[in-house]
C-alpha cells in the first residue's frame, strides 16, 4: 500500500494562492487551445506515471 501524504494549513493556504493566480492565467489561454494543452499534460502524466507513483 502507498503512503498518504498530509499538509499542514500553511501548505493548503499557499497552493490555494497559486490556484488563483494560475487560474487568471488560464482564463486568457484562447478556449480553443485549452484542450490540446489538457491532452498534453494527461500524454506526459502516463508517460511518467512509474516517476510520480514512486
Amino acid at each position: 500500500m502507498g503512503g498518504l501524504a498530509h499538509a499542514e494549513v500553511e501548505n493548503l493556504n499557499a497552493a490555494m494562492a497559486a490556484t488563483r493566480k494560475d487560474f487568471a492565467a488560464w482564463r486568457r489561454v484562447w478556449t480553443l487551445e485549452r484542450p490540446r494543452i489538457l491532452r498534453c499534460a494527461a500524454d506526459l502524466l502516463r508517460e511518467r506515471t512509474f516517476y510520480i507513483a514512486d
